[in-house]
């Protein structure tokens, strides 16, 4: 009924209001009366009943106090005058009784009641009153009778309030469908215009006020709210129009300055290229001019040293000292020559690494005694320690010692009769290579340009050292294409501390899964002595739980284990994507090399394993990655179908540009390399190999 209103207009949900409350008062007015009228009867009735008892009890006082039941009798029977009695009967005190009256049907009223009183029940209603002498009972009368009144009057009183309710309802009916036009006039007035105003978005019109109550306010308020709406509306097309304006004329301004900054850029790049194109022809000259250079001063060089020991054997030692002087500014000279060519290839990106295992005690060695006739010329003292705890590193042994020797040689410069040390430390993953000296130093705010080429701290020391500015820009360059960096710290007066710093872990994270604790240390100390980081997994198991963590660049993987077998291993770690990529390298005591591709391993190594091929089979997958760089096809494989293998070669994305080289000990076997490198061709070459090649 609630829903139903809900969805209902105003008119009708103000009726029904009207309605709801004049039936509900009308309802419990009539149920009141209906009410009230019951209980005054039922109390007249009793009334009437109980003083027809207590006629009869007086009549019955003679006949109790002598036992005569005949003379009860005829009291009791003087009552069936009453055709809606139903019962009567008289009794002592002790519940004997002495007379009773029954209408037919009807049930016994006998028996000692529980007090004086009147009871209505299902069959009518039930008096009993006392007989008594002088106050003292003798005994009692009840009286039984029908009450078909109260039926009647029901049904009456009930009629009349039906008829009552009704008429009542119509009235009210009538009277709200025409009262509540005073409120739902002026809402549904006020609703209509809303939806007017909003369909045609017109917010110039105005409600109609019809009432001067809150009604009346609400119209008002809304008027107003239509005139501030079309004020600001106003306002907002005023503004619209004035941004629009803005946009073109902003439009027309960028049109110009794109315009401008696009010939801007084409002068940029236009500068850039020819820049570019000077700098590749600087480097090119700087690289013709020092080769040229170089050449004859090979030559002055070698002579000089050569008429040196003519005049040493002569005799003629002021002419030796002349020489020596020539040879000093030929070197000189060759070394700025060579700086000057190795700044020219980094710039043309020429220059190339050659990264090997390096020996850091061996290192540190070679430089300390090549800068020692530099170090005490300016009765400087040179101290070393390798602290780092690693023996070799992978790096290019070249760039590191020119590194060095640049670093201490212009400690050995810049400080007289001080102390210069060389440290190595390993810090977080890298090892540090630190040159301390106790020399001038360097003022704060040069330490910004001295990385620069042709740089110097200032003309001074230009003038009083001597030097070109390249050796530390060469230096740094160089560093960081080995993945480190060179920097400093130093103040003025205290000396300089310069830390060369390159990746301790450059020749890669190795994990060794072997069963056998004896073989795996002995590849363990194999590939540390080459500047390795290896971890050992005992089992299969254990090897795939510790391939996440230590997230290695090569697996070193035994084919025979117990459990879990090395290509139970390898097939586990092809289906992971993320630990497909890591080359594996098998390494057993039998042939199983057919295997090894058709599996996706890197690499195959016999039992026991020689410390040089493991080395570089580890180095060749760090340096390579995952991708193969050859597949070597044994062809006198019978238990692998040659033809569907080629067929899945040539069909992988992986592995169709990879060069496959087929060999074989047979010389009948050369028809079927032929096919077979027709079947993978481009990518395949046939072999023959001479007898007993692996």
């Amino acid at each position: 009924m609630i829903r139903l209103l809900e969805r209902g207009s105003i008119k009708r949900k103000l009726v029904a209001v009207i309605m709801a409350t004049s039936g509900l008062a009308v309802f419990l007015a009539c149920v009141s009366f209906l009410c009230y009228e019951l209980v005054m009867f039922r109390g007249t009735m009793a009334r009437r009943v109980l003083t027809t008892a207590e006629i009869v009890a007086d009549a019955s006082a003679a006949p109790l106090a002598f036992r005569d039941g005949p003379a009860a009798e005829r009291t009791l029977g003087t009552l069936k005058a009453d055709p809606l009695l139903l019962a009567a009967c008289v009794f002592d005190r002790a519940g004997s009784v002495l007379a009773e009256y029954k209408a037919p049907g009807a049930p016994s009223v006998c028996g000692l009641p529980a007090s004086t009183g009147t009871e209505f029940h299902a069959q009518g209603l039930t008096v009993s009153a006392p007989v008594q002498v002088d106050g003292e009972l003798l005994g009692w009368v009840r009286l039984q009778r029908e009450l078909p009144e109260a039926r009647q009057r029901l049904v009456q009183y009930a009629g009349i309030m039906i008829v009552v309710f009704a008429v009542s309802c119509l009235a009210a009916l009538a009277l709200s469908s025409r009262l509540q036009r005073l409120i739902s006039g002026p809402i549904l007035q006020l609703a209509a215009t809303a939806e007017r105003v909003s369909r045609e978005k017109s917010y110039g019109m105005r409600a109609l006020r019809q009432s001067d109550d809150e009604l009346g306010t609400l119209v008002d308020r809304f008027n107003e709210m239509l005139g501030q709406i079309q004020a600001q509306n106003r306002a907002l097309m005023e503004s619209q129009d004035a941004l629009e304006e803005r946009v073109r004329e902003r439009t027309s301004d960028l049109l110009v300055e794109v315009a401008e900054r696009r010939l801007a850029e084409q002068e940029l790049l236009a500068a850039k290229q020819a820049a570019e194109q000077s700098n590749r022809a600087k480097s090119t000259f700087l690289a013709n001019m020092s080769h040229e250079l170089r050449t004859p001063l090979n030559a002055v060089i070698g002579y000089s040293e050569m008429l040196e020991d003519d005049a040493k054997a002569a005799g003629n030692l002021e002419m030796a000292s002349d020489l020596r002087r020539i040879q000093t500014a030929g070197k000189h000279l060759l070394e700025l020559i060579n700086d000057v060519l190795d700044l020219s290839k980094i710039e043309a990106g020429k220059i190339e690494l050659n990264p090997e295992p390096l020996s850091i005690d061996a290192m540190i060695d070679d430089v300390c005694n090549t800068v020692q006739p530099l170090v005490a010329k300016n009765g400087n003292r040179l101290s070393s320690v390798n602290s780092s705890g690693l023996n070799r590193i992978i790096a290019d042994p070249v760039r590191v010692r020119q590194c060095l020797l640049n670093l201490l040689s212009n400690a050995s410069k810049f400080t007289s009769n001080g102390d210069i040390r060389l440290e190595v430390v390993r810090v977080e993953g890298n090892v540090e290579w630190r040159v301390t000296d106790t020399g001038i130093g360097i003022p704060r705010e040069s330490l910004g340009k001295l990385f620069q080429a042709f740089s110097q701290v200032d003309a001074s020391t230009t003038r009083k050292y001597g030097g070109t500015g390249l050796g530390l820009a060469i230096s740094r360059k160089f560093c960081r294409m080995m993945g480190g960096d060179l920097t400093v710290e130093s103040t003025a007066g205290s000396g300089s501390t310069f830390t060369m710093r390159l990746p301790a872990g450059a020749g890669g994270r190795v994990l060794v899964v072997d069963d056998d604790p004896a073989g795996a240390d002995l590849v363990r100390r194999i590939l540390n002595r080459h500047g390795l980081t290896v971890e050992w997994a005992a089992t299969g198991e254990e090897g795939l739980e510790m391939v996440r963590g230590f997230k290695p660049h090569v697996i070193a993987l035994d084919v025979r284990m117990p459990g879990m077998d090395g290509w139970a291993v390898l097939a586990k770690l092809k289906e992971d994507p993320e630990l497909a990529g890591i080359p594996v390298i098998l390494h057993t005591a039998a042939d199983e090399r057919d295997m090894k591709f058709l599996r996706g391993a890197a690499d195959y190594l016999r039992k026991p394993v020689d410390a040089e091929q493991l080395a570089a089979a580890v180095k060749r997958q760090v340096a390579a990655g995952s991708e193969p760089g050859m597949i070597l096809l044994d062809a006198s494989i019978q238990t692998v179908d040659r033809r569907e293998w080629a067929a899945q070669v040539r069909q992988s994305p992986e592995l169709r540009d990879i060069p496959v080289v087929a060999v074989s000990s047979h010389e009948d076997m050369a028809a079927d390399l032929v096919e077979l490198a027709t079947a993978v061709a481009p990518a395949t070459a046939p072999v023959p190999a001479e007898e007993g090649v692996q």
